[in-house]
């Protein structure tokens, strides 16, 4: 009996550290390795971009070259964090492709599907990507400018497009509609990105206003885009559209 009991204790002890060993492998990456947020951002250098976003596993990568309008090179990466030298390295099976938007309906063909890459972050704090494949990220150090880009949220009858980035500033579309949908009031809003705070200062002026309006967006605990009204000390929080590409 003795021995059936050590036999019971033993296993039980197994099956704790099995369990335990599945728990941390199942840990959300964020948890397991917190220092390694600094890469999840949108990342910005003239006509090329990095969307940067951390997953359960690790690292989802895109790097974006503007060849045209519409029209762009492609590069796609699964990475995982390095705590011994604090940088993101490449499953070697990324991808290149070129996709037109004009075309959405053109059938996209891999370039190459063993693409290979190493992303740090350099003493100024700009994002290098080591192109181990072809060096196509050679003379590149990439600014984070926060996830604002490309949203477009609503509450009621406003919504909110951050449709560009260029040169440190965001151009914001601020659209408001009647009861039936018709936008009735236009305007574009520009400003900087502060990285410190996570926040866009923006500036400009809705049709039939005499004076601009200066509002700073900004994101709560949940994600959503809060927008505050300098001049009215006016608080909106926004709902993301779940209807936008």
């Amino acid at each position: 009996m003795k021995k059936i009991m050590i036999a019971w204790l033993a296993m039980a002890l197994m099956l704790v550290a099995l369990n335990a060993a599945f728990a941390e492998q199942k840990r959300d990456y964020k948890e397991l390795y917190p220092e390694s947020l600094v890469f999840e951002n949108i990342w910005k250098t003239g006509d090329w971009q990095i969307d940067s976003y951390c997953e359960d596993d690790g690292f989802r990568l895109t790097v974006k070259h503007l060849l045209a309008e519409g029209k762009y090179t492609m590069w796609e990466y699964s990475a995982t964090y390095q705590a011994a030298d604090g940088t993101l390295v490449c499953m070697p099976f990324g991808i290149k492709y070129t996709e037109d938007e004009n075309n959405p309906s053109e059938i996209l063909v891999n370039e190459y599907e063993d693409g290979n890459a190493v992303f740090s972050i350099n003493a100024d704090g700009k994002l290098i990507w080591k192109d181990l494949k072809e060096d196509a990220g050679r003379g590149l150090a990439f600014t984070r400018i926060g996830t604002f880009l490309g949203g477009t949220w609503i509450k009621d009858q406003t919504m909110v497009e951050f449709y560009d980035w260029q040169n440190g500033e965001y151009d914001v579309r601020v659209t408001v509609f009647d009861q039936e949908g018709l936008a009735v009031r236009y305007g574009i809003l520009k400003g900087a990105y502060h990285a410190e705070q996570n926040t866009v200062t923006a500036q400009g002026t809705m049709e039939g206003d005499a004076s601009p309006m200066v509002i700073t967006f900004s994101f709560d605990e949940n994600g959503m885009l809060v927008w505050t009204n300098d001049a009215a000390s006016e608080v909106i929080v926004f709902g993301v559209d779940e209807s936008a590409g």
